[in-house]
Parts: structure tokens; sequence; C-alpha cells
């Protein structure tokens, strides 16, 4: 797994979005330049999880649905792997009864964490079929959850450089991360030029990037005409 994802994509639609309005508005092509590198950003960023797969506009949630979409993904997963039922866990497959001390020692945050991080999948999640057999405390079982859940939006944050170099909108709980990324963005009367980079290391991103950012390009260019075939309209009206 690369820290870094890169691929080619065709931007070929996006830039006839961008002559089209030209042609019929006379905006500079600087100034929608910035609006498609502001629309694709934030569309990025939207595309990530734990925001769900948009096949259009229509499918777009809100900020806060999002999160909590991040929210119960993430308490799902760590039903599946803490009880705080000695029996269940035994159940389930603990061998050997655990004492006192041991289920003090499973509970620390961190010993948690790292065995969180072994059960979770190439889409980062842990299967539906994986049954808990960790004994912890109920206390401990809340703290890890408080904690985990501070950590939604990373994989995200990694495309917020990119995103604040063309001032596209963020969701707090995204941007307070501000994981591993970089941006490129220069506007002039000879080179248009943008590329913002998430280096957020994650088992699915390679895959997850290839498909969603190419769609966000997608989605801007019909967010773009739509708007162009709206004022069309509504010229001609007048």
């Amino acid at each position: 797994m690369s820290d870094t994802v890169s691929f080619k994509m065709s931007t070929h639609a996006l830039w006839r979005a961008i002559d089209e309005h030209h042609r019929t508005y006379r905006k500079t092509y600087q100034e929608l330049f910035l609006i498609a590198a502001k629309g694709v950003a934030a569309k990025a960023v939207r595309l990530t999880p734990p925001f769900k797969w948009q096949r259009s506009s229509k499918d777009t949630e809100s900020d806060k649905e999002g999160r909590q979409r991040g929210i119960k993904s993430l308490d799902a997963s760590i039903n599946r792997l803490f009880t705080t039922s000695l029996r269940a866990a035994q159940k389930n497959g603990l061998q050997e009864p655990q004492t006192e001390n041991d289920q003090k020692s499973n509970s620390a945050l961190n010993e948690m964490h790292r065995y969180h991080q072994t059960r979770r999948n190439n889409y980062g999640k842990v299967p539906r079929n994986h049954k808990p057999v960790r004994w912890v405390t109920k206390a401990a079982k809340e703290s890890y959850a408080k904690k985990a859940r501070k950590r939604i939006g990373y994989l995200a944050s990694g495309w917020v450089q990119g995103a604040q170099k063309v001032q596209a909108s963020l969701p707090s709980w995204v941007k307070k991360h501000r994981g591993p990324g970089s941006a490129q963005f220069e506007i002039s009367l000879t080179r248009l030029y943008f590329r913002m980079t998430n280096s957020v290391g994650f088992p699915t991103k390679d895959m997850l990037m290839t498909s969603r950012i190419p769609h966000a390009v997608r989605l801007q260019v019909t967010a773009m005409m739509r708007q162009l075939v709206y004022k069309t309209k509504k010229r001609v009206k007048l």
C-alpha cells in the first residue's frame, strides 16, 4: 500500500463545460477555472468516506449526515470487536477465561486500537460476520468509542490543502484533522493548473480515489452544464 495514489484521468468534458460558459457568458477562463476547481475539490471531500457514493448530485448528503454515517459505521465495527460480557466472549471463541487483570489489560485504549486495526478489511471496516471475543469493561468500550469518533473524517482530510487552496467549503470535522496532502494551484494568462494530493495512508484508498475522484469531475461537469441550461432558459424568458 502506497501513501500516495497517482492515476491519469480525462478532463476534456470539464474543459468543454468551461468553454460553453465562456462563450455564453463571456466570463474569463481564469474565473471559470477557479469555479471548476473549487467544485471538484468540494466534491472530492464529499465523495470520500464516511460520505457515501453519489450517483448524482441528487444523492448528495449533508455534512452532518456524512458524519453520522461515519459514527454509525464505526460503532458497528466496535460492537463486532468488543463485548462487556464474558459469557458472550467465551461463546464467540474466547478459549481461556480471562481474569480481572486480563480484562483491564485488554481494555487499554492503545491495545484496543491495535486490535481494531488488525481486524479491518480492505474497505477499512470490520467484517459483518466478525464476532466479539475481546472482553472489556463498559467504561473502556465507551472511552474507546469516544476517542475513535474523533478520527472520523481523517481520510477525507487529505484533501484539505487542495480545497483550501481554491477556497472550497469544508466540513469542520474534516478540516480539523489536516491529514497529509499537498496542492498546487496557478492561474495566469498563460497557465491554468490545479493539482491536489491526498497522502493519508488507508487500506483501500487506491481503489476509492481512482473511482471517486474522476466521478467528482463528472459531477462538476454536470453541475456546470445544468447551470448553463438553467441560465439560458431564464434569459430566454426575460
